[in-house]
Order: structure tokens, then sequence, then C-alpha cells
């Protein structure tokens, strides 16, 4: 939506005679000095405590104080080069006025502040000097702070200059003005102040605001019903926020633009409860800017709760409010939750009911645009026009954006359109070695309004379950009385929790007081160097669970080895994961909701069963997948498993079923429409999201049909596409995401759906297969059952749509041809061509689907045996997915139907790569050592394979110990010819073979490098 003139009024500070957000920040002071020099913008406290009293700041002796400190700083610098580039000095110091002063001065003099946060550590204050290229610090004359900082001092060896007393700014005599020529449309993209990132993710990055910041807040006047005028007009501010804090910084700017007097609290530590009532009796403030945690503190005591009713205002972020604590706030006053960074600001959002004070409905003029991410969560996008301008900060940080991608998640109102929650940093979402993902933001705000806690982290990034990293509220309670205080808490968070989330009781790790979790500027924990403290505690817990677990399969009480005792062993093992609910005998576990994880916990506890009964045969992952049930288990621990065929005799078997009753039609196809219509499965991977991307840039294809298994299909393809930087503007009725089950009849849609796309898909690309390589035969048969649901689909359709089947070189990988023969772009009637893999083994009985098809009821159809794919360009034979994604279209697209059955292309490079080229860069660039494949599944095999982190390799053991079983000789592996494809794909073509730059740009792409 475009701003229109409705949303422009007046300016709302009583005066008229500018333009609201067309003067910078030092301008705007000056000004208000000569216009309005009386008016309060701020009340100081004149001793370390309440009770010892406030004085006035008036815009006159602020203006003054300024022009004080941009004399100083030329006296003591001298005048400041003309340059690109400012000179960044760090200045560390008390809470007090001297932050906003001294900033204004030094940009008056040409120079630039940098704030550091007072709670960094040693390494985050050395890395952000060196950020910044800073070698000096103004610190106060006090000897504490030089102590303080002595050992960054000597680390960098920095330049120490002590900075005036506040007082000696303040009520400085005979200061002359100190211009300061900068143009509006120059100043905005100039530094105001020198912040950095929170480090909550870890070392803290610089970042500058620029004098856009306040422009744009100056700016909101402009607008008919600006949000901080309503809340800051006629009253006055007492801002808890530190200086150093961008959100500081922005509550100290904005009450000055809408005319608001600030009022800081007595310099020292931040204040507690007690101090902020004490300010709000004396001071009498109607609005304050606070973090969470001290308004925790303030409604759990009963003396002091009542104390905020005195507020018409209570603006809060910066870190988790407990619902519960919310609710009663939100009773008591108005209570706004608020959302911001330094690189965005803080987008104004509409006053919120009261049953929604955690909610922000974001006004227009801020180009928020919030994104599908994952499952119920959104993401906030800012984008940028041009009529916005005024209100985006952002872009003059990054001018070359076009939208800004903030990484901060949040989740919809259940009810009302336009509300939203913030939810968390996307780095915050916990992503499990199961592949689940979890947002812990409920579960830890909520522990946070326990009066024992004052810290919570939820664990299990890279592990099969959470653990729960607890701090204290004090020192003095065991940590035992910790957990049987806050479990009935915990207790009740798990219900609303997924089973792989659940946090145990044995999971719970409680803080020590001598190690208390690391906390930003703004008090926030910071999450990975928590994990990072307590990574010895954490790892610790899972490894006392994994050893329970291994122990735990000697529990069932099995005296020998008759019928029924290994069965009665297995399912007792089973229930005791409490994974699977009623599990039985016959049971299909993956159905039940086995995983790749409790495969190997299944497989653990089985091998000491077999050590117990001293049988010969150990179970493997690969026999879970293939037998699926506990009784077959049973069976194969006892030698006497069922239907010992041959794979090839199924794989036949199972084609004459699936081509006996083939569907056929006399009618003949329409003629192909120049607007292409193609329906697409799976394109929520990384080949299918460039495929899709790929297609919809194409202008001859006018629709594309998505069909996925999962009916939140289009929120992840939302969130693939952001994350690989391509389309995710889709246009209007350019892309359909249709929730789909391919081999049940109808391709599990509706039927008036299916009739519609019977009647305008012109191609089918089928992408959606099972990736298992320890999956067996039968359990990779639901994929083939698929291929036969398109066939028909094609025979039924109006333009007879052509199929694209994305096979894999494993569908003839087990062939054998005379070294220097290459495999040949035709079909296979040899059934072991597809190797010992269900996976391979299912692509080629698809493919003879696929010709039996073109035969008998003249389905056309292409072959694409696609080879290795590696990241993308913006293995000897890879090929770069975008490239493979770009080459597949233009296969698919330019192949001509024919009668002699299916076009089959092998899409691999054929400039290959010597990888011994390769190996010395990857050694150099790893910091790894060689050896043979034999040597390394060895140690594969022996290691920890709990632990999902450190190898995640461990779930395809057996995959990798038979392919170094096989002990191949290179030479006479199977070579595939491509010269089919090349002829139809320029861009197969023109493939060059993978080097040592490629292979450094994928290295940084999977984040193995920087």
């Amino acid at each position: 939506m475009k701003m229109t003139s409705a949303m422009i009024d007046s300016v709302h500070n009583g005066s008229n005679d500018y333009e609201a957000g067309r003067r910078l920040l030092p301008h705007f002071i000056d000004d208000l000095a000569v216009q309005d020099p009386d008016r309060i913008v701020a009340r100081l406290p004149k001793g370390l405590r309440v009770q010892d009293g406030f004085q006035s700041v008036t815009t006159a002796q602020f203006a003054n104080a300024i022009n004080k400190a941009a004399s100083w700083f030329v006296d003591v610098f001298g005048k400041a080069p003309e340059s690109n580039k400012m000179l960044t000095y760090s200045y560390v110091g008390p809470h007090d006025f001297r932050y906003p002063i001294l900033t204004i001065g030094a940009i008056k003099a040409g120079y630039l502040l940098f704030l550091p946060s007072l709670r960094n550590s040693q390494a985050a204050y050395e890395s952000l000097m060196d950020q910044y290229e800073c070698d000096t610090l103004l610190l106060p004359a006090e000897p504490i702070w030089r102590a303080r900082l002595r050992k960054v001092i000597a680390a960098k060896s920095l330049r120490v200059i002590e900075v005036p007393e506040l007082n000696e700014l303040l009520h400085a005599e005979g200061v002359q003005p100190v211009e300061w020529p900068m143009t509006l449309e120059q100043g905005r993209f100039m530094p105001l102040v020198a912040l950095h990132t929170s480090g909550t993710t870890g070392i803290p990055k610089k970042v500058v605001m620029t004098h856009a910041t306040f422009t744009s807040i100056d700016a909101q006047k402009r607008l008919t019903k600006p949000l901080w005028h309503e809340i800051y007009s006629g009253g006055k501010a007492l801002m808890l926020y530190p200086f150093f804090h961008a959100g500081g910084f922005i509550a100290m700017l904005t009450p000055l633009a809408f005319g608001c007097p600030i009022i800081l609290h007595p310099p020292g530590p931040p204040p507690n409860a007690q101090t902020i009532a004490e300010i709000i009796e004396t001071e009498h403030p109607t609005i304050t800017n606070i973090t969470p945690s001290p308004i925790v503190d303030m409604m759990n005591d009963p003396q002091l709760a009542p104390v905020l009713d005195k507020l018409t205002h209570i603006l809060s972020g910066s870190g988790p409010m407990p619902s519960t604590v919310g609710a009663r706030v939100a009773k008591q006053t108005q209570f706004h939750m608020l959302y911001g960074s330094t690189e965005i600001g803080m987008p104004p959002a509409d006053l919120s009911d009261p049953e929604d004070w955690d909610y922000m409905r974001f006004q227009e003029h801020s180009g928020v645009e919030m994104r599908p991410y994952a499952e119920d969560l959104v993401e906030l996008f800012i984008v940028r026009r041009p009529e916005l301008d005024a209100y985006q900060p952002v872009f003059t940080m990054f001018p070359h954006l076009q939208e800004y991608q903030s990484r901060d998640l949040f989740s919809k109102h259940p009810t009302q359109e336009g509300l939203y929650r913030f939810a968390g940093r996307s780095d915050d979402i916990v992503a499990y070695s199961t592949g689940e993902k979890f947002n812990p933001s409920t579960v830890e705000s909520s522990l946070l309004g326990h009066l024992e806690l004052k810290g919570a982290i939820v664990v299990g990034d890279g592990r099969f379950q959470s653990a729960l990293l607890v701090e204290p509220s004090s020192s003095s309670v065991s940590e035992e009385d910790i957990i049987d205080s806050i479990w009935p808490l915990v207790e009740t968070l798990n219900k609303d929790c997924p089973g792989y989330a659940k946090i145990m009781r044995n999971m719970i790790i409680v803080a020590k007081p001598d190690r208390p979790l690391p906390r930003s500027g703004k008090g926030v924990v910071q999450r990975r160097a928590a994990l990072s403290l307590y990574a010895a505690d954490i790892n610790a817990v899972y490894n006392a669970v994994d050893q329970d677990q291994a122990d735990s399969s000697d529990a069932p009480g099995v005296a020998s080895d008759n019928d029924g005792d290994l069965e009665s062993a297995l399912l007792a093992i089973a229930r005791s994961t409490d994974s699977f609910g009623d599990v039985s005998l016959d049971s299909d576990l993956f159905e039940l909701g086995l995983d790749s994880l409790g495969v190997l916990a299944l497989v653990r506890a089985a091998k000491k069963l077999s050590a117990r009964h001293k049988l010969e045969r150990v179970l493997t992952a690969t026999d879970v997948y293939q037998l699926r049930n506990l009784r077959n288990l049973a069976e194969k621990l006892r030698g006497k498993e069922k239907d010992q065929r041959p794979a090839t005799e199924k794989m036949q078997e199972l084609y004459e079923q699936l081509i006996a009753d083939m569907a056929m039609t006399a009618r003949p196809a329409a003629s192909m429409p120049l607007q292409k219509v193609m329906l697409l499965t799976r394109s929520t991977g990384s080949l299918g999201s460039y495929l899709l991307n790929k297609l919809l840039q194409n202008p001859n294809i006018s629709r594309v049909v998505c069909l996925g298994r999962s009916a939140d299909a289009e929120t992840r393809q939302h969130r693939s596409m952001a994350e690989k930087g391509l389309i995710t503007d889709f246009g209007v009725g350019k892309v359909q995401f249709l929730h789909a089950q391919l081999s049940k009849p109808y391709l599990g849609l509706p039927l008036e759906v299916y009739r519609e796309l019977l009647e305008n898909v012109t191609h089918v690309v089928h992408n959606a297969w099972q990736v298992n390589f320890l999956a067996s035969w039968e359990e990779m048969t639901p994929q083939v059952h698929s291929v036969r649901g398109l066939t028909d689909f094609s025979t039924q359709s109006r333009h007879g749509a052509r199929i694209f089947f994305v096979s894999t070189i494993g569908a003839v990988g087990a062939l054998r041809t005379i070294k220097g023969v290459e495999v040949p772009e035709q079909i296979v009637e040899d059934w072991s061509a597809g190797g010992n893999m269900g996976y391979g083994q299912s692509k080629l009985v698809a493919e003879r689907l696929l010709v039996a098809a073109a035969k008998e009821a003249m389905v056309p159809s292409i072959i694409c045996r696609v080879g290795q794919v590696a990241g993308p360009t913006i293995s000897k034979d890879w090929v770069p997915v975008d490239v493979m994604a770009r080459s597949m279209v233009e296969l698919c697209l330019h192949t001509s139907p024919s009668k002699d059955g299916p076009a089959v292309y092998h899409t691999v490079n054929a400039h290959k790569a010597d990888w011994a080229d390769l190996v010395p860069f990857l050694e150099k660039r790893l910091e790894l050592r060689t050896v043979s494949l034999q040597e390394w599944v060895r140690l594969l095999l022996a290691s920890d394979v709990s632990d999902a982190t450190h190898n995640p390799a461990a779930r395809l053991g057996d995959f990798f110990q038979n392919i170094a079983n096989q002990n191949a000789d290179e030479s006479a592996l199977s070579v595939l010819s491509s010269v089919s494809a090349r002829k139809i794909s320029p861009t197969l073509a023109s493939l060059k073979a993978i080097d040592v730059e490629l292979m450094d740009l994928w290295l940084r792409q999977w984040g193995l490098v920087t």
C-alpha cells in the first residue's frame, strides 16, 4: 500500500515551522535551543541515590554541553581529517548524560564514538576494537574505570584519554557554537553512533547507527496519528535502558523528538525493583522504557506491584516476558511490547488491547512484511519502497539492498489478522538430530516467570531430545530444591510440546553461582556463550542418558532363547523408549513415528540383547528399515528371516503387477498450448527449490502447481527460497500448493481439483522420492506406486501431460562396462543394474514402468538420471545445484516426444576433475589428514554414535560399510555418457570441471569455513 495524503497531517510538536524529519540530530538540537531554550529535556540524578534528588537539563544546556564536547574533541585530537571513513574512539563510563553529549559532540567535531556494552567479555572487547580499528579509549577520571578495563588496555595497547566531568560539560561558560555543515541527504547516510550486536549467538559484531534513525523517528510526526505522540505527548519518560544499547539510544531520541523529558536512574549497577519504584514515587514519570526482568521482580513483590499503576504506559522488549506476568501488567496500565534493532530502528506498532498485550500490529509506513518461515512462524522483512524512504533507516546502512531480512521470528494471532507476537531469532530455533525443529521461546519465557529462576535455555541442537539449562535467582538454594520447585511448571509446559522437545527431569542442568550465564548489554542471556560455558555439563547429561538407554536393554527379564522370549525382550525395549505409544509385535515401527535416532537406540539395545543371549547375529540399522516390526526383527536374530528371495525377483514382480492394468485412452491429446502449466512434486527440497525458481523465471510457463506431502508446504517453500536467495514473490496465481499423496487414487487430491489439473497441466516434473540409502526395496515400493499414479494422470489428461522423471545414476550404478566405454543414455533391462540399495532399485523399476507406459498407453516421458548435486555456483563429475536445475528445465521443455519410448539423459559433468588434485587443498583448508575409506569407516563405527552433532554420518554406518566392503577399483566403476543431454542443454554443455575455487565456495556455503 502506498502512502496517501490522508496519512499525512500537521506536525505534532507544537511547531509548524519546518517539515518533520528533515533535520539531522545536531541541527535539531541547535534549533530547539534557539526556539525553546527553557524546555526540559532531561532530569538527571544528583548523586548515587534517589534520595539525593534530581536536576533539570534544558535544551539550551544540552546544546551548549554538546558544543563544549565538540570543542574538547578538537582540542585533544585536532581537526578531523577529511575522509570518507571517520576516526572512531571508544567511550566507557557510568550511566549518565555524558553518553549523548559526547556522542553528538564527537559528530560535530568530525569523529565517531563507539559505545561498547559494560557486560562484554575480554574477547568481545578485543574483537570489537579490532573491528572498529579503534586504538583510543575515553574514560572518566575515576581510577575504577581504568582498573576495570586494564586487561583490554594492555592487550590492545590502547591510548587512554580522560573525559570531562558531567557538570563541567553541563555548566560550561563562554562556549562558542560549533557548526556542522552537513546536508540532509548526505547526513542521513552518515554514522551517528557506533554500537554492536548483542552477541547472543557469538562474538558481537559492529553495527553503526546512522542519522536516519533520528530523522525517521522525527518524520513520524507527519502521520495522522503518530504512535509516539500518543505515548509521549505531555508526559515524562523514565529511561531504564543503557545508552550503549540501541534500545537505550532510541529511548532517548524518541522522547526528544516528541517533546518529552527523560529521567535517568542513578549511575551504578542496573536499578533493581526497589530503586525503580522509588524513582516513580519521587519523579512521577508517566512512561517507562524497561526490560522484562525488573517488571517481573516488581510484580512478584506485593508492595511494589501497585506502583506500576502510576504509569500510563509501560514500554518493554529486548527479552522474553512471562505470559502470566504480562497479563497482570496489562490489566493495570497500557502495556506495549516493542520490537526493534540497531539496523531497522523501532518500527512503530499500534497500541494493543489488554488481552493482546504481547502482540504487535506494525504500522504500514514501516514497510514491514511478514513472510512464512516454518509451521506457524513468520519472519520479518523490511521492504524498500520509495514513498517510505523517510521511515526506513535500514537502507541508509545497507543502501545496496531492496529488502532487509531481520532473521527475527513472530507467531500470528490465532484469530486476528495482522497481529504478531515476537517469537525469537531464527538462530534460537532448536534443530534436533532427527530433523525436527522447535521454537523454545514460549517455554523459556514461561520459566522466567518462576520466582526461583532468572535464566532459562532449552538445549537440543544436534541432539535427539531436549535438555534445560536454568539459572537460579538465589545461590542459597540447592540444585535439587531448584529442580523440585520448577518441575511442576516444566510438566505443564511439556503438555504443549511435541514429543522430541519434551524436557525430562534428568535433563535439567542448574547453573553454578561461580559460572553465571553470560548476558548482553540489555540483560538477555547470550545463548551461544552460555552453551559454550556449560558445554561439558551438557555433554555429561546426554552421555549419562545414552548410557542409561544402553543399560536398559538388560532390563527385560529374559531367561532363555526359547520361542517368544526374544519377542518379549524386544517389545520391552521398544516400550521402554516411550516413543511408540501402543506398540505391538506386528506394529509398523515407522508408522508409529520411529525416526533415524530411534533406530540407532533400538539397534544399540538389541546388540546387548544379542550378547546376553549369545546369539551369532546382531541387528543393524538396515535390518530395522527393511523388516519394520519387532516380530520380523526377532526372526532375523534367530536366523529365520522370511522371504529371502533376491531383490531382483521382487522388483520384477511389482513391475508386472503395475503394468497389468495400465490405463489407456483412445482420445487424442489436445495441442500443446504456448503457455505451459507445470506439475512439480517435492518443490521444498534443495533441488526442488531451484527447479521451482527456474520454472518461475521462464516466460513460457503460466503456472506451477506444487504437490507436497505436508499441509504447510507453502510456508516451508517460502523459507527454503528465502534462505537460498531465490524468488519469494511468487505473484498472483503463478504458484499453487496442494497437499497430495501420489500413491493414492487421484493423487490423494479432491476430485474437483484433480479434474482441473487434468484439464490444464501440460508437464509433470516428478522430483519427489524418499532419499534413504538404508531403506530396503520393500520400504521404497510406495515410491514406485507414485509413478504409476502419474502415468494414469498423463493418460487421462487433456494435453497428454509429459512426465519428466528425476531418476538417479544409482539406477544403473551396478553396471560394469569395459574400461573406457561409457554407460549410454538408454533404457537398461538388467534388473540388477540398481545394485543392492532400495533407492536405486526403486528408481530402476520406475524407469521400466515409464517405458511400458510409453509403449502401451502412449505416455510421453523423459528420464533424467541425476549425478552428484553440489552447492550452487552464485566431484569429479559433480554439478552445482543451480546449474542442474537450469539444465533439467531445458531438457524438460525442449525434448520432443518419441514413439520409441522415453528419452534418457544423464545430467553429469562431462569434464571430470581428478580427486587427487583436490585432496591437498581440502587437507590444508580443513586441517584434515587423509585416510583410506576402510580406515574412515572403521573409525566411524568405533565412534560414539549417540552424538549426531559430531558425526552425523553415524546413521549411515551400514551404507558406508557396504561401500568399503566392495573395495572396488575405481576404474571398473560405471562412467556415464552425457552426449544426448549436452546436445539439448546448452547449460550442461558449457559446464566446466570443478576446481579448487568452486570447492572453496561450497565449503563456505556449507559453513565449514569462513
